[in-house]
């Protein structure tokens, strides 16, 4: 059975943390739980942000009917980078504008780990098509509470 090219848009959602609209650094410090609820706000929005922007791309003309093997690994690539990537690091950038609770240092190390994985796929967009890289910060993610930031 073919895998028809719609399936790499899958493939790509899987691949990426979803998350899109925050706070701002002049904030005072928030408590957790108003953290996690601007933070998942975040994330629900890149989440339907980076869905949206696949579903378009994969409905391109261009792109229409075509099978997951007919892209090479580097179109593939071009596409994470331009096309699925840049919501999750719109929300990496609004999640470390949120001020996080004073002096919670699992906040500060989700926000970290999500800014280090978008750098390190900016560099190497393979990473995201070969497995989970998100997988560590959803972990962190899911156990401090996240609903719609950490998923696998």
């Amino acid at each position: 059975m073919k895998i028809y090219f719609f399936g790499v848009a899958a493939v790509l959602a899987i691949a990426a943390i979803g998350c899109g609209s925050g706070g701002s650094s002049t904030e005072s410090g928030l408590t957790k739980a108003q953290f996690i609820k601007r933070g998942d706000a975040i994330c629900h929005t890149a989440r339907r942000r980076k869905t949206e922007a696949l579903k378009a791309w994969t409905e391109a003309p261009a792109n229409k009917g075509k099978t997951f093997e007919d892209w090479s690994t580097a179109e593939l690539e071009h596409v994470y980078l331009t096309v699925a990537l840049p919501p999750v690091k719109q929300a990496s950038q609004e999640l470390a504008d949120l001020t996080p609770p004073t002096g919670d240092v699992k906040a500060e190390e989700i926000v970290k780990s999500l800014a280090a994985t978008v750098g390190a796929l900016e560099e190497n967009p393979r990473a995201a098509l070969k497995g989970a890289p998100y997988y560590h910060t959803d972990k962190l993610a899911q156990a401090y509470g996240f609903k719609a930031c950490g998923f696998l």
